[in-house]
C-alpha cells in the first residue's frame, strides 16, 4: 500500500502556494495505511491547515465542509486504528 501515497504527499505539499482545491475527489483514492500513518496524518493536517488559511477570506460551501470532514475523519481513523500513533 506504500505504492503511491508518499509521492502524492510530496507533490501535493509542493503546490501549497497555489489556489487550493478542496473537493472530496481529492481524497477519493486515499487509503489509510498504518505503515505510512505518520506521513498520512502530516499530509492530512497540512491540508486542514491550508483549508483553514484559504477559508479565512473565502466562504466554504457544503462541498467544502464535506471535504474538511473527510480530512478529519481520515485522521481520526488513523489515530484510532494504528498503534504507531497511539500514545
Amino acid at each position: 500500500m506504500i505504492k503511491w501515497i508518499f509521492p502524492l504527499v510530496l507533490l501535493a505539499t509542493g503546490c501549497a502556494s497555489q489556489p487550493q482545491s478542496f473537493t472530496e475527489l481529492d481524497m477519493i483514492n486515499f487509503v489509510p495505511d498504518c505503515r505510512q500513518a505518520r506521513y498520512q496524518v502530516d499530509y492530512l493536517q497540512k491540508r486542514i491547515d491550508a483549508y483553514n488559511e484559504w477559508f479565512r477570506s473565502h466562504t466554504p460551501d457544503l462541498q467544502d465542509r464535506r471535504y474538511y470532514s473527510t480530512l478529519k475523519n481520515n485522521i481520526w481513523s488513523l489515530r484510532s486504528s494504528c498503534s504507531a500513533l497511539q500514545h
